[in-house]
């Protein structure tokens, strides 16, 4: 866990540098100008990586801290709408209108860990669904818990595969360039530290819906 933490010291220098080289070369030569972006993507997902080695080793541990309070889950999830919303328009993807049945569907939770559950689940959703689907996210109140749900009209998961799904580095091997593999390991893990569970539902050809509940607040 230090090597993890000692390198994002570096990284953010390089992160710092990019950055700084990005605004001052905004109306410079084309060439530099993607280099450069080239450098702020490299960093980006450097960070990224080595954020996702810090929780597995924290959630392994047992040692992952959670700052636990009353949250709008309507809040988390119109943030994380929002936050992909471009890069939907840009695959002619719909993301549909957040429907809750709730009200503003309080729940119990680290309001970052839950966004990086939900904002991996509708990555993951917009990552498999091909342009022209629709992504929705839902959240309805199962007596005492909050139950989210991300549904997608992709392909789908075939049903062998299902059981494995949130297995550490698992991916199917017709994705297995897509990411590491730790995404939905990690969701798990901080989902079960908020006391909830996680699950998903497929159908080939029909789509996916992955749900995780949490604790309501009320």
């Amino acid at each position: 866990m230090m090597v993890s933490h000692d390198l994002k010291t570096p990284l953010n220098v390089a992160a710092m540098s990019f950055e700084f080289l990005h605004r001052l070369e905004g109306k410079g030569e084309p060439a530099t100008q993607r280099m450069v972006e080239r450098g702020l993507r490299a960093t980006a997902t450097m960070e990224k990586l080595i954020t996702n080695i810090l929780d597995v080793a924290k959630i392994e541990a047992g040692t992952l801290v959670l700052d636990v309070k009353p949250e709008s889950g309507t809040e988390i999830a119109t943030h994380v709408l929002d936050e992909v919303s471009l890069a939907a328009k840009t695959k002619n993807i719909r993301l549909l209108p957040l429907a809750a049945d709730c009200g503003t569907c309080m729940v119990l939770c680290e309001r970052a860990r839950i966004y990086q559950v939900l904002s991996n689940l509708v990555s993951n959703a917009l990552k498999f669904t091909k342009p022209g689907g629709e992504i929705r996210v839902t959240m309805e109140s199962k007596g005492v818990d909050v139950v989210f749900c991300v549904a997608d009209t992709g392909e789908g998961i075939p049903s062998e595969d299902l059981p494995r799904i949130f297995e550490r580095f698992w991916q199917a091997e017709e994705t297995s360039s897509m990411g590491t593999g730790l995404g939905l390991w990690i969701a798990k893990g901080i989902v079960q530290r908020h006391g909830g569970r996680i699950w998903v539902e497929s159908e080939l050809a029909l789509g996916t819906r992955f749900f995780f509940c949490l604790p309501g607040a009320g």
